[in-house]
């Protein structure tokens, strides 16, 4: 008897690795939600390390903690304050955007969603996507 088309994967599965899938050859893999089952017609893989979102760091130093940490009467208020000295470093320092800026790289937003609308039906009409392609379409439509 052959062994199971996904019996390497459902070892280590067993052995508490995360597991993908993908439907198709072509589309993303996606974690596997709850318990895998073994579909002969999906792909399964063990999650490739390493694959974490990665954020960004403070690159703010201790004065300029101290220097948000003004007396105040609440300790919440401390962390709140340090937080948004956290985010106006991030952005000054061009590790993120505000909304402002990120409206003006993007352009007006709803003709880019009615330009990326028309493109996704484009494809679909074409029968040439799968649903893991939006991402790759959003892409390819100029803000």
């Amino acid at each position: 008897m052959a062994a199971h088309k996904h019996a390497e994967v459902i070892k280590a599965w067993a052995d508490g690795a995360q597991i993908e899938f993908r439907c198709h050859a072509n589309s993303a893999w996606r974690d596997v939600p709850g318990d895998p089952v073994w579909k002969e017609a999906v792909e399964y893989r063990v999650k490739p390390a390493g694959l974490a979102r990665v954020y960004p760091v403070t690159q703010m130093v201790e004065g300029d903690f101290y220097a948000e940490m003004k007396p105040m009467t609440s300790t919440l208020s401390n962390l709140i304050a340090v937080a948004n000295a956290a985010l106006r470093h991030a952005c000054d320092a061009g590790q993120i955007l505000t909304r402002e800026e990120f409206e003006h790289a993007v352009g007006d937003r709803k003709v880019r969603d009615m330009r990326i609308a028309e493109a996704v039906a484009r494809k679909f009409a074409e029968k040439v996507v799968w649903t893991d392609d939006l991402a790759a379409i959003i892409a390819e439509v100029q803000p």
